[in-house]
């Protein structure tokens, strides 16, 4: 029997495939630790042995591009078949929701990646010289953030509309069914990131790098891993976290991790990689290996608190006053939204726990729409680590996912949609 998708279903957005491949990571790059467990073990290795380590760590990426272009290709072909067996009018097959959606994003793309070229550079500027520790500028990156995530759902749920349209599909009901699905699809918000970093990358294939600074960029890197490892600075925070560090590393030195990983790939190819960064990049891969236990504390920690402050939510909205919510308070505080506008949301029940969304949904307020719709279908070697991480760094998980929710700006999500069923399965519980 063909499924079927309404507003009521919110089990959507990550394919498990793809979660399943950003849990196993690099085996090879796993092995290698096993066999060669402490950065001495490397280090006292012969040189061709250290090279091919750094093309395992600094591991060959997909083309961006390539990917978008067999995407589109093969959504417009499923849309095309939805709809030729009958599936072009309620109740929507899943497939037509998710191709539908797929199509919008990869004919946006270029548009979405310079938006968030756009806003990367703006919050860089914002926080140059200070420190990511520094509470302001955490508060600067979250504000940053929910902006870039309601820019780009905002230009993918418009250009899914006009797709809509383009195949007359009941407006209305099409539309409620992709914003459900749009916030519960988190995957997506780090894709259109990776790929403005595969791009970066893709340029820089060819590109004599200054060499101190791609130096300067491992050796930044080696400092904040360490102080991972030490505790000096919480990593649990792991929507915010990558962004945090990323803006750090481009501000001191210019540089995206992509233009590094491709920089090193291929002066090691070339033979012209000298042994004090082979062996700095060797000391950088172990820090990050080590830190990987702390984040992980600190991630069980974080956890925690995310069910605790999931339960108040949920408390706050059967409550039934939206005022109250903190996340409403926040956006009047913020300027995006007045009580006279609120209590209108209310009567056209688009605030979370005061009944269903607005058909169409299209003038929604920064914050109260959550992430932008999924890249459907992506290959799962499309979505990589975080975007501007250092190779190495924790990969996605279904409860990083949910942590991500968690330490999103206030009113981004709303507590309903804080439940693991959304992603098709209760999280992994340790052994």
């Amino acid at each position: 029997m063909e499924k079927t998708i309404n507003e009521n279903d919110f089990s959507l957005g990550i394919p498990q495939g793809a979660l399943d491949a950003a849990q196993e990571g690099n085996p090879e790059l796993r092995e290698w630790f096993k066999a060669h467990p402490e950065d001495k073990d490397a280090h006292a290795l012969p040189m061709d042995k250290k090279k091919e380590f750094i093309l395992m760590y600094y591991s060959e990426d997909v083309n961006a591009d390539e990917l978008l272009e067999k995407m589109l290709e093969e959504a417009e072909k499923m849309v095309d078949k939805e709809i030729a067996e009958g599936r072009g009018k309620p109740p929507f097959s899943e497939a037509l929701v998710l191709s539908i959606m797929t199509v919008a994003k990869a004919k946006v793309m270029d548009e979405l990646v310079e938006d968030v070229a756009k806003i990367y550079e703006e919050r860089r500027k914002l926080i140059k010289g200070k420190e990511i520790t520094d509470p302001g500028v955490i508060k600067v990156t979250q504000m940053n953030l929910s902006k870039m995530a309601f820019t780009l759902q905002s230009k993918l749920l418009k250009q899914v509309e006009e797709e809509a349209k383009s195949h007359n599909f009941a407006i209305d009901e099409f539309m409620n069914i992709c914003v459900m699905v749009a916030m519960s699809d988190l995957q997506s918000f780090v894709e259109i990131e990776r790929v403005y970093n595969l791009r970066k990358g893709d340029q820089a294939k060819e590109k004599d790098l200054d060499l101190a600074k791609v130096k300067q960029y491992i050796e930044e890197s080696l400092a904040i891993s360490e102080k991972i490892a030490k505790g000096e600075i919480d990593s649990s925070l792991i929507f915010v976290f990558p962004h945090l560090l990323s803006d750090k590393l481009y501000n001191q030195t210019g540089l995206e991790s992509e233009e590094v990983v491709q920089y090193i790939r291929r002066i090691t190819k070339e033979g012209k990689i000298e042994e004090d960064l082979v062996d700095l990049i060797i000391r950088e891969a172990y820090s990050v290996e080590k830190s990987k236990d702390s984040a992980q504390k600190n991630f069980d920690t974080a956890m925690v608190d995310a069910a605790k402050n999931y339960e108040e939510q949920a408390a706050l909205a059967q409550k039934g006053d939206p005022l109250e919510d903190p996340s409403v308070k926040k956006m009047i505080e913020m300027g995006l939204i007045n009580k006279d506008e609120v209590e209108e949301l209310v009567k056209m029940g688009a605030i979370p726990g005061m009944g269903g969304m607005p058909p169409g949904m299209m003038g929604m307020p920064p914050g109260m729409m959550g992430m932008p719709p999924g890249m459907m279908g992506m290959p799962p070697g499309m979505m990589g680590g975080m975007p501007g991480m250092p190779p190495g760094m924790p990969q996605l998980t279904p409860e990083m996912m949910m942590q991500m929710m968690a330490s999103m700006p206030p009113g981004m999500f709303p507590p309903e949609m804080m439940d693991p069923s959304m992603f098709g399965e209760a999280p992994t519980k340790k052994k």
